[in-house]
């Protein structure tokens, strides 16, 4: 993938957190990064280890989906709690 759909993130004036699961070949790690540069608020990205654009987990990464998917609770959870 050569983009990111990320044209609007100057327009962005909201804080962003992204979850982005390692194995994502929607959203390649690097342009990512740069992406996140152009941000006009500020952001923090959470990358989960092996874990698919579903959040679908390898069976030898010794995880369960719902294990994923618990973390992206707490992690959006944890993130809400912080906002102004």
């Amino acid at each position: 993938m050569e983009r990111v759909g990320s044209e609007h993130f100057p327009d962005v004036r909201v804080c962003s957190r992204f979850l982005r699961d390692t194995r994502d070949r929607l959203c390649e790690s690097q342009l990512l990064a740069c992406a996140m540069r152009t941000l006009g608020a500020p952001e923090k990205r959470v990358d989960l280890d092996d874990a698919d654009h579903s959040f679908d987990v390898l069976v030898r990464s010794g995880r369960t989906r719902a294990q994923v998917l618990a973390r992206l609770v707490d992690e959006a959870a944890a993130w809400m709690l912080e906002l102004p």
